[in-house]
């Protein structure tokens, strides 16, 4: 993710998802192969990346009933994960689930995942990465 995003429970953030390593396609979960098209097949330029709505939900917190109302983007990234104050201090990652949503052509999927995170020198979570076994 780019920015590295500091979230919030219930927020969306503008970001750029980009590929850093694809992984052994054939080890890689029919889904991930699905999101990793989604995003370089779609991308402009023939870059590895795209733009989207990042929109963090966590356990409370439902995803939005109309998804036109989180950002102005509309290929849109639901993240539901623990809430920030569950987050695992001594670890670097945590499950989640990744719901793609495109407004403009239809494209709808959910897929298990995991976001990448550091604590900062004054204990800020900072997510960086969606990792998609």
């Amino acid at each position: 993710m780019d920015p590295d995003v500091r979230e919030r429970c219930g927020y969306t953030d503008q970001v750029n998802i980009n590929v850093k390593e694809r992984g052994d396609e054939a080890k890689t979960s029919d889904y991930c192969n699905l999101l990793y098209l989604y995003i370089t097949n779609t991308a402009s330029n023939g870059k590895a990346s795209k733009d989207v709505d990042l929109v963090y939900t966590c356990p409370g917190t439902p995803e939005p009933i109309d998804p036109e109302g989180y950002g102005y983007r509309d290929i849109k990234f639901i993240l539901n994960a623990p809430a920030t104050d569950a987050f695992p201090r001594d670890q670097t990652r945590t499950p989640a689930t990744l719901h793609l949503l495109n407004l403009h052509d239809g494209a709808d999927f959910t897929v298990p995942v995991e976001v990448g995170y550091h604590i900062s020198s004054n204990s800020e979570m900072i997510w960086q990465y969606i990792y998609c076994p």
